[in-house]
């Protein structure tokens, strides 16, 4: 009896990462569905939470507070999410191994996706903070008086520094992967000025292609390069997020 409810809580475990893999992509890709996830996302908050009082009861060798009904309800309910999401059908048996396989692929690649992702954040916020010192210099110790275009640039990184502090408190929150997924994902659709522009798609394909532009000139003057390429492209950036 014991074994047997071990069991379905780890293979419960199992089809709640597949949900939740699904159900992550979907909000991510910012779909027409976004809206009807929303009761699903609720009813999968439910269950984690369920499953996951279940597996302490498990843990701390108290198997008889688990309530065989109460178990056979939760795999009842992941059952229907999975075919709601196309997860299940007539060859589930036959396609379980491979269903994990592809199932930790995606995950790994969401995870190295993620990791490349902000770590092209972390180096433009570096190349800010450097071009923000930069000007800053040149304005106060040069005497240099900025363009407006050039006020705009500091104006937008000193916003970027501030709101990635709440940004960072709001990932140290004890929250599950799904609901920090959630908090920004409405962030970046109710208050896009509220996140820093380093960590947005916008920003880093706009980047990407200002850097594939620059690598294909052959600039003579190569040690003029460097501020000035860095200025050029806030500059670009600062226009293009103009309306």
């Amino acid at each position: 009896m014991k074994l047997q409810k071990e069991l379905g809580l780890k293979a419960a475990l199992l089809e709640l990462e597949r949900i939740y893999v699904v159900v992550e992509a979907e909000l991510r890709s910012k779909s027409t569905l976004t809206d009807q996830l929303l009761p699903m996302v609720e009813r999968y908050g439910a269950l984690e939470g369920s499953v996951r009082g279940m597996v302490a009861l498990v843990r701390s060798e108290r198997h008889e507070s688990v309530d065989d009904e109460q178990l056979d309800a939760v795999e009842k309910d992941i059952g229907e999410m999975l075919l709601q999401l196309g997860l299940q059908g007539q060859d589930d048996e036959y396609l379980a191994g491979r269903g994990a396989l592809e199932t930790a692929q995606v995950s790994m690649s969401k995870v190295l996706q993620g990791v490349a992702f902000y770590t092209r954040g972390l180096q433009l916020m570096g190349q800010d903070v450097q071009l923000f010192g930069s000007m800053l210099a040149r304005a106060t110790l040069q005497g240099y008086t900025l363009r407006p275009q050039e006020t705009k640039i500091l104006r937008r990184i000193a916003k970027d520094l501030v709101t990635v502090v709440p940004a960072v408190v709001i990932l140290l929150i004890p929250l599950t992967p799904l609901g920090h997924v959630l908090v920004f994902s409405f962030i970046q659709r109710f208050f896009p000025d509220f996140y820093p522009s380093q960590f947005t798609e916008e920003r880093q394909n706009l980047m990407t292609m200002y850097s594939s532009l620059t690598e294909r000139r052959e600039l003579p003057e190569s040690g003029g390069g460097g501020a000035g390429g860095e200025a050029a492209g806030a500059a670009a950036e600062e226009a293009a997020d103009c309306p």
